[in-house]
């Protein structure tokens, strides 16, 4: 800390000093204390107004709750039944039964449906959930609702690289977990379903004109 400077200066007298006061890194801690303590009640009602605001806040705001599941490529004991129908199917009309073939497809048909902006709409507007959320709601209001759930409420995120997950990720959020969980199993469900259903119409399909 520095001390106090003195500068000596003549007058018509002789030699004075004159104290040159406290150096301007210096605080002079009581004072800072007394200017806080007479302004107690405005850092009081600072302090009270703020956490009124964040309690309202809390007690207002909706829950969110988000169940997620990694989608990865099938094995091909998941799909076996299928596969051997695919076969049964691929002997009588000599087409490829390639099965490593035939998984890839199914599971870049699940990806590119359960990404479709049309199939979560779909998904979404014959759901419990978007009824209940949307009962009070004019037909405006509940078209923008679905849009931004289908935004933002359902999404497919791709493998992260960074993080060397080699899997899709599949979201949903509600504002009740087990509502959460249970729709987006049946959303999964449903592509699944659709998926298998389509591969296996486009095949017969390809059949019928072989014959």
């Amino acid at each position: 800390m520095s001390e106090n400077v003195h500068n000596p200066i003549m007058n018509n007298t002789g030699y004075y000093y004159v104290n040159g006061g406290n150096n301007n890194d210096e605080i002079d801690l009581f004072d800072l204390l007394y200017k806080l303590w007479s302004r107690k009640l405005i850092i009081l009602a600072v302090s009270l107004i703020a956490t009124l605001f964040a309690g309202i806040y809390a007690f207002t705001v909706k829950e969110q709750w988000t169940a997620k599941v990694y989608i990865c490529m099938p094995r091909i004991a998941q799909i076996n039944d299928y596969l051997e129908l695919r076969r049964a199917f691929s002997l009588v009309s000599r087409t490829d039964a390639n099965v490593q073939n035939i998984a890839n497809s199914l599971f870049a048909d699940f990806i590119a449906m359960a990404s479709s902006p049309d199939e979560k709409l779909a998904f979404l507007s014959h759901s419990d959930y978007f009824f209940e959320q949307t009962k009070n709601m004019d037909e405006i209001s509940q078209r923008r609702w679905l849009s931004e759930m289908a935004e933002k409420g359902l999404t497919i995120s791709p493998p992260d690289e960074k993080r060397n997950l080699p899997y899709f990720a599949i979201s949903l959020t509600a504002d009740n977990s087990r509502i959460a969980q249970a729709m987006l199993e049946s959303y999964v469900q449903r592509i699944n379903h659709k998926v298998i259903e389509q591969d296996d119409s486009e095949f017969r399909n390809k059949l019928a004109a072989m014959i």
